[in-house]
């Protein structure tokens, strides 16, 4: 496929403009559950930090979990190469630079590629557009917003 990746729908309504086109869209539920069960304790700990986050800022779906597990599996690779590096050397004793570097780098980028998807960094998050949710009880309030206003 050449060109731009289509923008989400839902995007474009939260930036303001008005969708055309994909009215039969896929609206994902949001995620709410536990790690899954093949992410190493470091894998899963990321999960734990990052799931809340960004289910918090509605980026987060039942459709994004491979990716989200990727992510974490990329995070958990990227540490214990760099472990291996603390330990070892970038060279190893015979000369040869160590297989760990190529990893670690590997691993970051993917990192850095899969955040990029979910608003992780501050260049991305501008790209991000989510709806804010007003958790307010007031009860004109919540008729202002009912009315639109």
């Amino acid at each position: 496929m050449r060109g731009r990746k289509p923008e989400p729908t839902n995007l474009k309504v939260a930036r303001g403009i008005e969708p055309r086109g994909r009215k039969h869209e896929p609206k994902p539920a949001p995620l709410i559950g536990p790690a899954p069960d093949i992410l190493d304790d470091e894998a899963a700990a990321k999960w734990r930090e990052l799931a809340p986050k960004l289910e918090g800022l509605g980026v987060l779906t039942v459709a994004d979990t491979d990716s989200l597990t990727l992510l974490c599996q990329s995070w958990a690779l990227a540490q214990q190469a760099r472990r291996d590096l603390d330990e070892t050397g970038m060279n190893l004793p015979n000369g040869k630079r160590n297989p760990s570097l190529l990893t670690w780098r590997e691993n970051v980028a993917l990192f850095a590629r899969l955040s990029a998807l979910f608003g992780l960094n501050p260049s991305d998050r501008t790209r991000i557009g989510v709806q804010q949710q007003d958790d307010s009880d007031d009860p004109m309030e919540i008729f202002l917003r009912s009315r639109g206003g």
